[in-house]
């Protein structure tokens, strides 16, 4: 089998932007149930200029220091409908909210002047979820 026949249709990038990343993410289990994606944002990046325990101090350090250590591992999942037309692909990510917050908006800041690069790495997320009537993508 070839490396080809695991890759995701829409193969993922070895390393995207803040903004990138930021403005690719549709799904998150941190965002509150009725609440936009634009509200976990502004949320993960208030947080991220705080001194709270989970976050906080995070925009500093990477505006001083850019990103260091791995990236968030991306997660893929579909959500199925009555019909395949209206299925949807949303993609998120494990970890790094508040970093990825913090990137986006130095990067907003700079003007198209920095950028801050983060490697990903690709996970699937319930691929049982599939209605077995489907036929194979």
């Amino acid at each position: 089998m070839a490396a080809s026949d695991h890759l995701h249709p829409e193969q993922l990038q070895l390393f995207m932007t803040g903004t990138e990343l930021k403005n690719r993410i549709t799904d998150s289990i941190d965002r509150a149930p009725m609440r936009s994606m634009d509200d976990m944002w502004k949320s993960k990046l208030r947080e991220s200029k705080g001194q709270q325990r989970h976050g906080g101090g995070t925009y500093q350090s990477l505006k001083k220091n850019g990103w260091q250590g791995e990236g968030p591992g991306i997660l893929h999942r579909r959500e199925y409908s009555v019909l395949p037309e209206w299925d949807k692909d949303h993609m998120g990510v494990n970890d790094a909210h508040h970093r990825i917050a913090a990137a986006a908006d130095i990067e907003a800041k700079s003007k198209g002047k920095r950028e801050i690069y983060i490697p990903t790495t690709d996970q699937h997320e319930f691929p049982s979820l599939k209605p077995k009537d489907r036929l194979e993508d």
